[in-house]
């Protein structure tokens, strides 16, 4: 049988009682104190996997997670790649096998007939063009202009 005493100063001891009939050997340490290091214990979680939102064009796309005890992270679009990492927020931990890392390959979506080679990045900005008005369009490739 065991026998807990009361909390006093963050340090609880717990006593053995032999069971009736029963004696302890000579020396058997009989009592245990634990300290309270008053900390609170993580919240295990499991990060979800990000969502893509393609757009179109390479390197455009939207990758979003949010997730109380997550603290996302995405890299840099790389060769039409991007990473997005996760790791626990403060006084959070990960549940023993999460993923806490995906990869995704931008896809073109949205493009009309477009291929990943012939797509570029374009930046629409919105606004009146009036007759004789010249719209330039700077991309990657070159500089396109349209006018009269």
């Amino acid at each position: 049988m065991y026998s807990t005493g009361a909390w006093v100063d963050g340090v609880v001891t717990v006593s053995a009682v032999p069971a009736e009939g029963f004696v302890f050997a000579a020396g058997a340490v009989t009592s245990w104190s634990f300290v309270d290091v008053n900390e609170p214990c993580p919240v295990v979680v499991t990060p979800v996997a990000p969502v893509v939102s393609a757009v179109c064009g390479p390197a455009n796309d939207v990758v979003s997670a949010s997730m109380v005890g997550v603290v996302y992270s995405t890299g840099a679009w790389v060769d039409g790649v991007v990473t997005v990492s996760a790791v626990p927020a403060e006084g959070f931990v990960f549940a023993a096998g999460a993923v806490t890392s995906w990869s995704f390959v931008v896809a073109v979506s949205g493009c009309g007939d477009a291929t990943p080679s012939s797509v570029g990045r374009l930046r629409v900005m919105v606004g009146v063009v009036s007759s004789g008005d010249v719209v330039v369009f700077s991309t990657p490739a070159g500089r396109l202009e349209h006018g009269q």
